[in-house]
């Protein structure tokens, strides 16, 4: 009798295909590929049954899937920009946009939430979700859909809706991670909205607790994962996943100025109107024990070997004046990263990509419309 299971990615439910040799099976919706238990594929009872993703049986699933979401723009670099290899495919809309011309992207070193961050983020993720909604709204896309491709948890936007804050309200998302070893994991979610926050019927919406020592913090529930919740001004929140993270609610930096040199190299090397972008800092990414502790957690244990030589990464999608994809990548000298522009350049030929070598960077620019067949193309030229 066929199993239905859910995809742990995009929470939609399917039938269960014969079984793989592989023991994962492909998401019909969003293509991830998502592990099946073997006591899945054998049962024969017809109640509905979740399978579990590679990390989400885990107690920090959300601080490792943010991560992910950061060590995924490394990997872009040599296996594809992992969140946009998806075609468009049918799915549930956020409410309805009216198209027209979206606000001026805001210059990814002017991000004004930047400065709520943690000084020690070594990943930084910058979404600016008013472009994202007005693209939606004029090429008929899901909305919620290519907020899921970006990386943003489903379960977070998911809680702002329900909170009143649908992705049509929101103003910047950033999001800061560190990952120097297992102990270090750490997480920062800033979400800053249009419209000023009650409150009152934020905690109540967000059925979170307050802190009898802190009353400014609460926790909340993301999908299953507790996480601390604080707001810094009449617009602005912060989660993460341990609290010493909301620090930056009440001494915030300067913003770009405070953040890690090598972050700040990677964010110079993105185009002033990436309105998403995810900016490194400058280390031997195959060598950072957060980095092995993701892998082995995430089910992606070659992930260190596929960042080998990769030092620092940039990755930005821009609409002005066309959509285009920006890949930015620090080799461990300027001969690999000649080697990588011209292979790139090879092989984004066909997409009317163009790439090149700027010491110890390759450099690559894709045209991204219409999305399906860029990112096709994309993903096949980065393999390896």
């Amino acid at each position: 009798m066929p199993v239905r299971v859910s995809c742990p990615f995009c929470n939609t439910p399917f039938d269960l295909p014969a079984a793989s040799p592989s023991g994962r099976t492909a998401c019909p919706r969003c293509g991830e590929s998502v592990p099946v238990s073997p006591s899945a594929e054998a049962t024969d009872a017809p109640a509905p049954v979740v399978v579990p993703g590679p990390i989400t049986s885990l107690k920090p699933a959300f601080p490792l899937a943010a991560i992910s979401l950061g060590l995924t723009a490394l990997v872009a670099i040599v296996v594809g920009v992992w969140w946009f290899t998806r075609p468009p495919a049918a799915g549930p809309t956020t409410a309805a946009t009216k198209p027209g011309n979206p606000p001026a992207t805001v210059p990814p070193a002017a991000v004004p939430v930047l400065r709520y961050l943690p000084r020690d983020s070594q990943i930084v993720v910058v979404v600016q979700p008013q472009q994202v909604v007005q693209y939606a709204a004029r090429t008929g896309r899901p909305a919620d859909q290519l907020f899921g491709q970006l990386g943003l948890p489903k379960s977070l936007l998911d809680k702002l809706s329900a909170a009143g804050f649908p992705p049509e309200s929101l103003d910047h998302i950033a999001v800061g991670a560190n990952v120097t070893d297992l102990a270090s994991l750490g997480v920062t979610f800033v979400v800053s909205v249009r419209t000023p926050i009650d409150e009152d019927k934020l905690r109540r919406d967000l059925k979170a607790t307050v802190n009898p020592d802190k009353r400014d913090r609460w926790k909340a529930d993301l999908g299953g994962v507790p996480v601390h919740v604080t707001r810094a001004d009449d617009r602005t929140l912060l989660f993460a996943w341990k609290e010493a993270d909301l620090s930056g609610a009440k001494a915030p930096t300067a913003g770009f100025a405070d953040l890690r040199a090598g972050v700040k190299e990677s964010v110079e090397k993105l185009s002033v109107s990436s309105f998403a972008w995810v900016a490194t800092d400058s280390t031997d990414w195959a060598k950072v024990k957060g980095v092995e502790a993701v892998a082995g957690l995430s089910g992606q244990k070659d992930l260190p070997k596929r960042l080998d030589g990769v030092r620092a990464a940039a990755v930005g999608l821009s609409f002005e004046p066309a959509v285009t994809l920006s890949v930015r990548v620090r080799l461990a000298d300027a001969g690999k990263a000649t080697e990588l522009a011209a292979a790139m350049g090879e092989r984004f030929r066909e997409a009317k990509g163009e790439a090149k070598a700027a010491g110890e960077w390759a450099e690559a620019t894709i045209p991204f419309d219409p999305p399906g067949d860029a990112l096709a193309t994309l993903r096949k030229a980065l393999e390896r």
